[in-house]
C-alpha cells in the first residue's frame, strides 16, 4: 500500500488566460526565533479570464489565483517561487490597460509541462461563530507570457486522489439536480489531508454514470476536469394567487471544479490504508478545533473524542 507519510497525491492544475486583476504585495513577515530579522516576501492575487469548453458548453471563466513565497530559504538562496512573484509586477491586467485591452498580459501557467500549482482546501472561522468555513485555493508556483500556441484552459490533474464521499447533488427544494457532488481526499506533506468537493455534471452522462457505477468511499483514483469560475444567469419565476408569475432575473457566482474523467479505483499495492487516511483525518479535524479556539477562545471537544473509525461527508 502507498506510505502516506511519502507518497503525496500529484496535485496539479495548468491554467492559460488574460490577466484581468493583478495585485502584488511585498512585505517582510514578523520576527521569529529562527529569523530575527523577519523574512521578506512578496504575496500575489490575481484573476484570470479565459473562455473554455465544459461538457460541451463555451464558457468564460474568471479565475483567481494566489501564490505566496518568502524570498530567502534557510540556508540563504533566493527562492525561485518568490522570484516569479516578483514578475508579476511587469505585467500588465485588462483592468489597468483600459480602453487598450490587447495590451493586458496574457500568461501561461504550467502550460509549458512543468507543475502549474496546486488546489488545496482553505478552512477558516468567521469572527464571533464556532463553525468551520471551507474554501478551495488555486495556489500557483510562477507564470510566464503565454506563447501563441497556448489555448485558454483552466484544467486539474489529479493522481493518487482518496474518494470520501459521492452523493446526489439536491436543491433547496429537496429536488435531485442530476448532479453527483465528489469529496475527494488530497494528500499533502507528510500525509496532511485536505478535503475538496468536485462535481460530475448530468451534462456529462459518461461521468455521472462511471462515477456512481464504480467509485466508492475509500477508494484511491485518478481525477482530471475543468475548473468552473463564472457567472451564471438564471430565471426564477414565483407563481401569484391568480395571474402571470413574477418573474426574477439574477445573477449566481459559480466556483466548481467539474470532473471530466477518471479511472477505475488502483489495486491495494497502489492505494491508502483506510486506517492512515483516517488518522490524517482527525489531525485535520483537530486543527480545525484549534482554530476554533483561537478565534472564540473557548474550549472545544477534543478531535479524539469526537472521530470515529469511519469518515463520513
Amino acid at each position: 500500500m502507498l506510505n502516506i507519510k511519502e507518497n503525496k497525491s500529484y496535485n496539479n492544475f495548468v491554467i492559460t488566460g488574460t490577466l484581468s486583476t493583478i495585485d502584488v504585495k511585498e512585505g517582510r513577515s514578523k520576527s521569529t526565533d529562527a529569523y530575527p530579522q523577519g523574512r521578506d516576501y512578496v504575496r500575489v492575487n490575481a484573476m484570470v479570464r479565459l473562455d473554455q469548453e465544459i461538457n460541451g458548453v463555451l464558457t468564460q471563466c474568471e479565475v483567481p489565483i494566489e501564490l505566496y513565497a518568502n524570498k530567502d530559504y534557510s540556508k540563504g538562496d533566493v527562492n525561485p517561487i518568490y522570484t516569479n512573484g516578483q514578475k508579476f509586477k511587469d505585467f500588465i491586467s485588462l483592468s489597468a490597460a483600459g480602453d487598450k485591452p490587447e495590451k493586458a498580459t496574457r500568461i501561461s501557467i504550467g502550460a509549458d509541462g512543468k507543475k502549474g500549482g496546486t488546489i488545496n482546501e482553505n478552512v477558516y472561522i468567521p469572527a464571533g461563530t464556532d463553525k468551520e468555513m471551507s474554501i478551495t485555493k488555486l495556489r500557483m508556483l510562477g507564470a510566464k507570457e503565454a506563447a501563441s500556441k497556448d489555448v485558454d484552459c483552466a484544467t486539474f490533474n489529479l493522481n493518487n486522489v482518496v474518494i470520501g464521499s459521492v452523493k446526489e447533488e439536491v436543491n433547496r427544494d429537496g429536488e435531485n439536480t442530476g448532479r453527483l457532488k465528489v469529496k475527494v481526499i488530497l494528500v499533502g506533506y507528510q500525509g496532511r489531508v485536505d478535503v475538496v468537493e468536485f462535481i460530475a455534471e448530468s451534462e456529462n452522462s459518461q461521468a455521472y454514470d462511471f462515477i456512481s457505477e464504480n467509485w466508492n468511499k475509500g477508494d484511491t483514483v485518478n481525477i482530471v476536469g475543468r475548473i468552473k469560475y463564472s457567472v451564471k444567469d438564471e430565471v426564477k419565476k414565483v407563481e401569484q394567487a391568480f395571474g402571470e408569475p413574477l418573474v426574477e432575473h439574477y445573477t449566481k457566482n459559480v466556483r466548481e471544479l467539474i470532473i471530466t474523467g477518471g479511472t477505475m479505483p488502483n489495486d491495494e499495492a497502489q492505494s491508502y490504508d483506510m486506517g492512515d487516511i483516517q488518522q490524517a483525518l482527525a489531525e485535520r479535524q483537530a486543527r480545525i478545533e484549534q482554530a476554533k479556539q483561537k478565534a472564540n477562545s473557548v474550549n472545544k471537544q477534543k478531535t479524539s473524542n469526537v472521530m470515529g473509525s469511519e469518515f463520513d461527508f
